[in-house]
């Protein structure tokens, strides 16, 4: 392990491509608690500097890196262990400048930021992704290519936090150059004294790994630092570590096992934040602990999913089941929960509105037994039939729906017990007794 304090510039200046692994999470900074405090410093070392003097640099924090392997002659590659945060953050902000600069006609400055922020035509072999020194996760990487470019339009990606830290980089950038008046050189000077800010005034202490050193077991040690990953991040670092199927292709894509494995990456629907007020969370991790209910049948505390998961994986590898084939029933299981929340089932569609009118939940693990049980339709639609009413009448009555998560586990419990095709009387005779 080589560790080394290290300015964007030299970080930058060659020919190179950081990679995010399949391990890491999406790019989750936001603007107050991340992004207006960097360019506040940002705002700091640049006014000094247009001041004629000499300010002390801003430190950013550490990136862990690991070498990978590349014939000799190609762009250097490495892969970004803990800190993906920090360096994507660094490349949209020095973009923004850069492409804020260009527009307004300081040349030089806005040329030496694109050299840090994109490799030469002659090193990408004809591959467009190769120009970005940041390769971000599988999931980032359209909203990336989007953000950076000066010729593509970011319209379409406006809901990603990439996109939106472009724009609010670039907005600062702007309102900044326009308090220095475009006369006798002054907004040039303030141009060289931004574009000094982000290319040298920083300062990140970047740690080189050895290469018998396991970035993922490194990763999973350091990630209580900055913004705490969610819970489903942990589970998937927890999966490809055990799998040995954590690394990228040649490409930096995701292989097709990789894909298979964890299909959750796949667009931004498993990201997007849901729920109400304080309990509004990322989809994935909504997902997660309904699954979870299901198979261990007992409620899951909130952001306790990743504890509960790594027992109940212990248990059924204890048990002979691979950690593969837990994880193809949490994706399995995905689908399912993907079409119960996009009303793709349309026999089933008016329960779910009627459902999601009435704000239940909860009752989202027991659907999940019922549609993966491959019922016949009149007996699934019986179940759904009486699970309806019990719910309706409870309304009409005013009754509470505290304690409805461990009513329907029990209910749960009972169906596992029985054969599918009682499963309507299983359901009826239940809610009977307890209504």
């Amino acid at each position: 392990m080589d560790t080394n304090l290290r300015q964007p510039q030299p970080l930058f200046a060659h020919p190179i491509r950081y990679e995010i692994p399949a391990f890491q999470r999406r790019y989750v900074w936001k603007q107050e608690e991340q992004w207006e405090p960097l360019w506040e410093d940002i705002e700091r070392l640049a006014d000094s500097t247009v001041e004629g003097e000499r300010p002390a640099a801003h430190f950013m924090g550490a990136i862990v890196l690991q070498q990978m392997e590349f014939p000799t002659g190609t762009m250097q590659r490495r892969l970004v262990v803990d800190g993906q945060q920090r360096l994507t953050t660094l490349q949209l902000l020095m973009d923004a400048i850069q492409e804020v600069l260009e527009f307004r006609g300081h040349s030089n400055p806005a040329k030496r930021l694109s050299a840090l922020v994109l490799n030469g035509e002659e090193f990408c072999d004809g591959k467009p992704d190769r120009a970005y020194k940041v390769w971000p996760t599988v999931i980032d990487r359209v909203a990336f290519q989007h953000a950076m470019s000066n010729d593509l339009s970011a319209t379409e990606h406006t809901a990603s936090r990439i996109v939106q830290a472009h724009d609010y980089f670039k907005g600062q950038a702007i309102q900044w150059l326009d308090k220095f008046p475009d006369e006798n050189g002054e907004r040039d000077r303030a141009a060289n004294a931004l574009e000094a800010a982000v290319s040298v005034k920083l300062e990140i202490v970047v740690i080189d790994l050895g290469d018998s050193e396991n970035p993922q077991v490194i990763f999973e040690t350091l990630n209580a630092r900055g913004t705490p990953l969610l819970q489903s991040d942990m589970v998937k670092n927890k999966v490809l570590h055990e799998t040995g199927i954590g690394r990228e292709d040649d490409e930096g894509d995701a292989t097709p096992e990789m894909k298979r494995l964890w299909p959750f990456d796949q667009d931004e629907w498993w990201a997007q934040d849901v729920g109400r007020g304080l309990q509004r969370r990322p989809r994935i991790d909504v997902y997660l602990n309904h699954w979870l209910t299901l198979r261990i049948l007992a409620e899951t505390k909130p952001y306790n999913e990743f504890r509960v998961f790594d027992k109940y994986a212990g248990v059924q590898t204890a048990n002979g089941d691979s950690i593969q084939e837990v994880a193809k029933d949490l994706g399995t299981l995905g689908s399912i929960y993907r079409d119960v929340e996009e009303f793709r089932r349309k026999d089933i569609a008016l329960f779910l509105r009627r459902r999601n009118v009435m704000n239940v939940g909860v009752v989202t693990p027991l659907l999940l037994w019922l549609l993966s049980a491959d019922l016949a339709p009149l007996n699934l639609a019986n179940c759904l039939g009486a699970l309806e009413s019990f719910l309706v009448r409870r309304v009409v009555c005013g009754y509470s729906a505290r304690g409805y998560g461990g009513l329907f586990v029990g209910l749960i419990e009972k169906l596992a017990e029985a054969s599918p095709e009682y499963a309507s009387r299983i359901v009826v005779s239940y809610l009977e007794a307890i209504s």
